[in-house]
């Protein structure tokens, strides 16, 4: 496709670029943070009803009691698990751009002296002129 939404000719065709990783892994990071300051906002008012609830005699205080107390769980839970998606999306750029560099450096060196530039690889000689 030359449209800018795939590869262009002699470009790998599985590819996702650093940048798309890293806003993703910011995506992930913000929906965390959220989670924790919008998301938790009503538990005060939450487990504040649940007190009134128990002290006049009735059982759905202990219900919602119990509901927000699973919910807080969850949404750490979430929020661990988002902090998670944006270390490891991190650690995969770094490291992918460092193994990147070191496969282009022996693609170089290994194909300088046996091959031509011409009539190579397509995918190859593309990924030798970055």
């Amino acid at each position: 496709m030359t449209d800018g939404t795939g590869p262009e000719p002699g470009e790998a065709d599985l590819q996702v670029r650093p940048e798309e990783l890293t806003r993703i892994g910011e995506a992930a990071r913000g929906l965390g943070g959220d989670l924790v300051g919008k998301g938790l906002g009503a538990s005060d008012s939450s487990y504040t009803a649940a007190s009134t609830l128990l002290g006049s005699g009735l059982d759905s205080g202990a219900g919602l009691r119990h509901t927000m107390a699973r919910f807080f769980r969850k949404t750490m839970d979430l929020k661990e698990d988002c902090d998670r998606i944006d270390e490891h999306l991190t650690g995969t750029v770094r490291s992918h751009s460092a193994l990147e560099h070191d496969l282009l450096g022996q693609l170089r060196t290994a194909r300088a002296p046996a091959l031509p530039a011409a009539g190579g690889n397509p995918a190859i000689d593309a990924l030798l002129r970055e």
